[in-house]
């Protein structure tokens, strides 16, 4: 989330929409709560939300957000920006410009 703010940042964008399959860290973010367990990343990330631009948090089930958790994966394994979508996840990809994204039911959780 951090590297994806700090590039929203130096792109020049403004309004930015950060969502998330971590229920905790979402409403931690939402509070801007601090506690003894926050992290240093944790720390950064609530600097970047002060800035001067409006940033808007959402948790999104992770069953909703597959290619978001696919993309976030590949991100783990080069610090270069895509400019393709990776091979394998072509089929999330095309199955979620056609709707058929799983539905979230309290199941799930």
């Amino acid at each position: 989330m951090l590297l994806g703010l700090n590039l929203a940042w130096d792109e020049g964008f403004r309004r930015v929409l950060v969502e998330s399959d971590s229920r905790i860290l979402v409403m931690k973010l939402l509070q801007r709560k601090h506690d003894r367990y926050s992290t240093m990343v944790y720390q950064q990330i609530i600097e970047m939300l002060a800035r001067d631009w409006e940033v808007k948090i959402a948790h999104v089930p992770r069953i909703q957000n597959a290619l978001a958790d696919g993309l976030a994966k590949e991100g783990l394994k080069s610090s270069s920006i895509l400019s393709n979508c990776p091979r394998d996840l072509w089929r999330v990809l095309s199955n979620e410009c056609m709707g058929l994204v799983p539905q979230f039911s309290s199941s799930n959780i």
